[in-house]
């Protein structure tokens, strides 16, 4: 069974009427008591706290698993050996004591007062930390042997820990602003997915012989034309790379010898004047997007979808009809005058968007293979099809 108490004000709360023997989940929010301690006679497997006053120090019973303290003061955090996961959200502690939580899992720790960061239990699993404005160092996750998931968001450190013991598959870097060097990651033997963003400017990207998943500069702004501020980007793409994600950064050449590679997308990148998937064998999608280019040749590889957006010097889709694998096909915002060159193409899905100089739709009535069409923000006449159309304005 689960209890949610949410009150818009704070009110006084009898934790003895909770002593309920089913009750599993409890969230509290804005109240306050002074008898919190009964919590701790409560077979729970969740408990949600949200500034929330009236006791320290929090004392729960032994079946806790999750645990979420979020705008509470002067906490007394006690250890709990069976807690697996915990999240910390604007808190400041009285104490904060994590070693001890030796079954901990998951840590997730966000706006805290904190200036150095805890010894943590080797359990860790997953870490994830945002804005933990004074902390300066991260030499403690050097220990964390089973750490798989790494996610650091605007924080002031100037280089990484060792990360050589970790058993790292999965790191997500936004927003360090102050970061030196990047060049611990090569040392992670198991990293498949490195996701890096709003990172300094004469920052390299070293070799991820392991790495299978690459997002670099994907930025949380809106605007499609905020570029970051990386000048002349040096990447080193050797690897296992199955998928790479390059968005709003400037970069002048990307080397391209990635016989693994399966899906690439290329958004707003600065410098970029040329395009080759010659050592790209294998890839089946390909997006791209805000992009001073001609379309690259498309005939030495066996691609099944692809999304071209806001690429003026495309003007014609005759490169398309050789293209014999293509399956799903997104054009928006692009100065082309006819679809005919799609006419052959085993196309399932097409989608059209702001195609403003496109004079007709003729051509997609012979696409035999056609399944769905979707047309967004065009007004011009559909030719009869069997495909199933769709049009929004």
């Amino acid at each position: 069974m689960n209890l949610k108490l949410e009150p818009r004000w704070q009110i006084p709360i009898d934790c003895s009427t909770l002593l309920l023997s089913q009750l599993r989940k409890l969230e509290l929010s804005h109240c306050s008591s002074d008898n919190f301690d009964l919590l701790c006679h409560l077979p729970l497997d969740q408990l949600y706290l949200e500034n929330v006053h009236g006791f320290t120090p929090i004392v729960v019973s032994e079946s806790l698993r999750t645990l979420s303290l979020s705008q509470m003061q002067d906490v007394h955090l006690l250890p709990h050996a069976g807690l697996e996961h915990l999240f910390l959200q604007r808190c400041t502690f009285r104490v904060l004591d994590l070693q001890k939580m030796t079954k901990l899992k998951r840590l997730f720790m966000k706006h805290l007062d904190i200036s150095i960061l805890p010894r943590l239990p080797e359990s860790i699993q997953v870490l994830e930390m945002d804005k933990l404005r004074y902390i300066r160092s991260l030499f403690p996750i050097s220990g964390l042997l089973k750490l798989e998931y790494l996610q650091l968001y605007d924080l002031s450190i100037t280089e990484l820990p060792n990360l050589m013991r970790t058993r790292l598959e999965t790191v997500v870097l936004d927003g360090l602003q102050t970061l030196k060097s990047i060049e611990s990651l090569s040392q992670c033997q198991f990293l498949s997915q490195v996701s890096l963003s709003h990172l300094p400017a004469l920052l390299n990207v070293p070799s991820l012989p392991k790495a299978k998943i690459l997002n670099i500069g994907q930025t949380r702004q809106n605007d499609p034309r905020f570029i970051l501020a990386f000048p002349t980007m040096r990447l080193d793409l050797s690897g296992q790379l199955s998928s790479l994600v390059l968005s709003r950064i400037t970069l002048q050449r990307l080397p391209m010898d990635l016989p693994f590679l399966h899906h690439l997308s290329i958004e707003s990148v600065r410098e970029l004047s040329f395009l080759s998937l010659s050592g790209t064998p294998r890839l089946i999608t390909l997006k791209l997007q805000f992009l001073d280019l001609d379309l690259p040749d498309l005939q030495s590889i066996q691609l099944q979808k692809l999304s071209l957006s806001y690429m003026d010097r495309i003007q014609s889709l005759d490169c398309l009809e050789a293209v014999q694998s293509l399956e799903h096909l997104d054009l928006d915002s692009l100065p082309i005058k006819s679809l005919q060159p799609l006419r052959h193409l085993p196309l399932k899905q097409l989608k059209l968007q702001r195609l403003d100089q496109l004079e007709s739709l003729e051509g997609i009535q012979d696409i035999k293979t056609l399944e769905n069409v979707h047309i967004r923000f065009m007004n011009l006449p559909i030719p009869e099809t069997k495909a199933r159309v769709q049009m929004m304005n």
